[in-house]
């Protein structure tokens, strides 16, 4: 890939993932405090690093001119039609449990949906981006494009969700069910790091329900960068909360048709 310069959002996207690569990486595996944001007898847990790691990244990001949206504070205006979108630990449970497969997410949102996207893994060292046209992934062996894997049926597809648990109604279930049984395999406890090796090539599909606009619109441009789709169940564009995201255009409607 042709090394291009920066723009100044993707500049300054990059050092807030520095600044929050150094909160979690000190959090990671230590001591830290966790509450529990949900009610009735559910569990969504947010830790003391999640926050720090969102104001760490605020700090950066307030220096620009677009408005800032996180899943941890309020809303903060900017002077653009733009705003950048943060979630700072996607994968909590992961995190609190010592394993690397949560990312630190950050997206440019516009009136036309995303048009940059970032997913970091701190402790491995792994950040991907994307800007819907191509994608590429940052490490200690340098910068390289990385693109999905083309022409897998759905039967050799391998799949992939973050948990069962996830799909909460009858009808999801059932649909789960099926895509079980119509792939080669079905890989869960992958977070956020999932949709990553999808753009990678290692996964070929991701689907999953009960998700929020931090959780997925940073990673699209990413996975649409590499040659992959982002849809809702309908195969829409719309947020539903519902996402099919999958390695090319005609994987995903095998997919839709499934469920």
């Amino acid at each position: 890939m042709t090394q291009i310069e920066m723009t100044p959002d993707e500049r300054l996207a990059m050092e807030a993932l520095d600044a929050a690569r150094l909160v979690v990486g000190k959090g990671f595996r230590a001591e830290f405090t966790t509450q529990n944001k949900a009610t009735g007898g559910r569990f969504d847990p947010v830790t003391q690093i999640d926050q720090a790691t969102e104001e760490a990244m605020r700090n950066i990001l307030r220096l620009g001119t677009h408005g800032i949206r996180g899943e941890e504070a309020e809303d903060e205006p900017g002077t653009t039609n733009q705003h950048w979108l943060i979630d700072p630990i996607d994968g909590t449970r992961a995190f609190m449990t010592g394993m690397p497969t949560f990312m630190t997410l950050l997206g440019l949102v516009g009136p036309q949906g995303p048009s940059l996207g970032y997913a970091d893994q701190p402790i491995l060292g792994e950040r991907f981006a994307g800007n819907n046209q191509d994608a590429w992934l940052i490490s200690a062996h340098g910068k390289r494009s990385i693109n999905t894997r083309r022409h897998v049926s759905l039967d050799q597809a391998i799949a992939a969700t973050t948990s069962p648990d996830i799909f909460e109604t009858d009808a999801e279930r059932s649909a789960l069910s099926r895509l079980k049984q119509a792939t080669l395999l079905m890989r869960y406890g992958g977070d956020a790091y999932s949709y990553c090796m999808l753009a990678m090539g290692q996964l070929d599909l991701v689907v999953e329900t009960g998700l929020q606009p931090y959780d997925i619109w940073p990673l699209k441009p990413i996975i649409e960068g590499a040659g992959g789709v982002v849809l809702n169940w309908q195969g829409g564009q719309d947020f539903t909360g519902q996402v099919v995201a999958a390695g090319t255009q005609a994987l995903a409607e095998e997919v839709l048709t499934l469920l």
